[in-house]
Protein backbone atom coordinates (compact mmCIF):
# COMPACT_ATOMS: atom_id res chain seq x y z
CA UNK A 1 0.00 0.00 0.00
CA UNK A 2 3.18 2.20 0.63
CA UNK A 3 4.31 1.82 -2.74
CA UNK A 4 1.03 2.15 -4.49
CA UNK A 5 0.44 5.69 -2.86
CA UNK A 6 4.03 6.54 -3.94
CA UNK A 7 4.00 5.97 -7.31
CA UNK A 8 3.37 8.51 -10.06
CA UNK A 9 3.66 8.65 -13.85
CA UNK A 10 6.79 10.01 -15.41
CA UNK A 11 6.53 11.28 -19.10
CA UNK A 12 9.37 11.98 -21.35
CA UNK A 13 8.85 15.26 -23.08
CA UNK A 14 10.67 16.22 -26.05
CA UNK A 15 13.45 18.14 -25.18
CA UNK A 16 14.07 14.50 -22.93
CA UNK A 17 14.53 12.58 -26.32
CA UNK A 18 17.05 14.04 -27.15
CA UNK A 19 19.29 13.77 -23.97
CA UNK A 20 18.05 10.31 -24.07
CA UNK A 21 19.35 9.80 -27.62
CA UNK A 22 22.32 11.13 -26.64
CA UNK A 23 23.58 8.29 -23.75
CA UNK A 24 25.71 5.65 -24.66
CA UNK A 25 23.37 2.71 -24.78
CA UNK A 26 24.57 -0.88 -25.53
CA UNK A 27 22.88 -2.72 -28.27
CA UNK A 28 19.02 -4.15 -28.21
CA UNK A 29 18.05 -1.94 -25.75
CA UNK A 30 14.72 -1.17 -27.03
CA UNK A 31 13.20 2.17 -26.52
CA UNK A 32 11.44 0.97 -23.33
CA UNK A 33 14.62 0.33 -21.91
CA UNK A 34 15.97 3.13 -22.46
CA UNK A 35 12.92 5.29 -21.02
CA UNK A 36 13.21 3.30 -17.66
CA UNK A 37 16.96 3.49 -17.44
CA UNK A 38 16.91 7.19 -18.40
CA UNK A 39 14.23 8.39 -15.76
CA UNK A 40 16.08 5.84 -13.35
CA UNK A 41 19.27 8.26 -14.06
CA UNK A 42 17.01 11.78 -14.09
CA UNK A 43 15.02 11.24 -11.10
CA UNK A 44 17.64 8.88 -8.57
CA UNK A 45 14.98 5.87 -8.64
CA UNK A 46 16.08 2.41 -8.22
CA UNK A 47 15.44 -0.10 -10.98
CA UNK A 48 13.84 -3.35 -10.81
CA UNK A 49 15.52 -5.65 -13.80
CA UNK A 50 15.86 -9.35 -15.04
CA UNK A 51 18.36 -8.40 -17.65
CA UNK A 52 22.07 -8.25 -17.49
CA UNK A 53 23.00 -5.79 -20.35
CA UNK A 54 20.52 -3.43 -18.46
CA UNK A 55 22.17 -4.27 -14.63
CA UNK A 56 25.82 -3.46 -16.50
CA UNK A 57 24.62 -0.31 -17.78
CA UNK A 58 23.02 1.10 -14.23
CA UNK A 59 26.60 -0.25 -12.51
CA UNK A 60 28.33 2.10 -15.21
CA UNK A 61 26.25 5.24 -14.60
CA UNK A 62 25.68 4.24 -10.75
CA UNK A 63 21.74 3.36 -10.84
CA UNK A 64 20.83 0.78 -7.79
CA UNK A 65 19.03 -1.95 -9.47
CA UNK A 66 17.86 -4.75 -8.39
CA UNK A 67 16.63 -8.41 -9.94
CA UNK A 68 13.61 -10.80 -8.73
CA UNK A 69 15.33 -13.09 -6.12
CA UNK A 70 16.24 -9.14 -4.51
CA UNK A 71 12.22 -8.70 -4.28
CA UNK A 72 11.78 -12.34 -2.85
CA UNK A 73 13.91 -12.19 -0.19
CA UNK A 74 12.58 -8.84 1.09
CA UNK A 75 9.52 -10.76 1.27
CA UNK A 76 11.45 -13.65 3.52
CA UNK A 77 13.16 -10.88 5.14
CA UNK A 78 9.30 -9.39 5.69
CA UNK A 79 8.00 -12.03 6.41
CA UNK A 80 5.24 -11.42 3.91
CA UNK A 81 3.43 -14.44 2.44
CA UNK A 82 3.52 -17.99 3.72
CA UNK A 83 6.29 -19.91 3.72
CA UNK A 84 4.68 -22.38 1.56
CA UNK A 85 3.82 -20.00 -0.61
CA UNK A 86 7.32 -18.24 -1.41
CA UNK A 87 8.93 -21.94 -1.22
CA UNK A 88 6.65 -22.90 -4.57
CA UNK A 89 7.02 -19.42 -6.23
CA UNK A 90 10.67 -19.60 -6.08
CA UNK A 91 10.71 -23.39 -7.42
CA UNK A 92 8.81 -22.18 -10.34
CA UNK A 93 10.52 -19.16 -11.02
CA UNK A 94 13.95 -22.06 -11.53
CA UNK A 95 11.99 -24.16 -13.23
CA UNK A 96 11.29 -21.40 -15.97
CA UNK A 97 14.71 -19.08 -15.37
CA UNK A 98 18.07 -20.97 -16.19
CA UNK A 99 19.74 -17.67 -15.38
CA UNK A 100 18.73 -17.68 -11.69
CA UNK A 101 22.25 -18.14 -9.56
CA UNK A 102 21.32 -21.65 -8.10
CA UNK A 103 23.60 -20.85 -5.30
CA UNK A 104 21.60 -17.71 -3.99
CA UNK A 105 18.19 -19.58 -4.67
CA UNK A 106 19.13 -22.59 -2.67
CA UNK A 107 20.46 -20.16 -0.21
CA UNK A 108 16.77 -18.94 -0.11
CA UNK A 109 14.90 -22.29 0.01
CA UNK A 110 17.10 -23.09 2.90
CA UNK A 111 16.18 -19.66 4.72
Amino acid sequence: MQIQNSCAILEIKDIDKNELEALHWNRGFTFTDKSILFLAQQHRMLVFLGEKKMKKWCQKYNIESHGILYILKKFIDEGLFEKSIKIAKLQGLMDINQWLPTEICLSLLDK
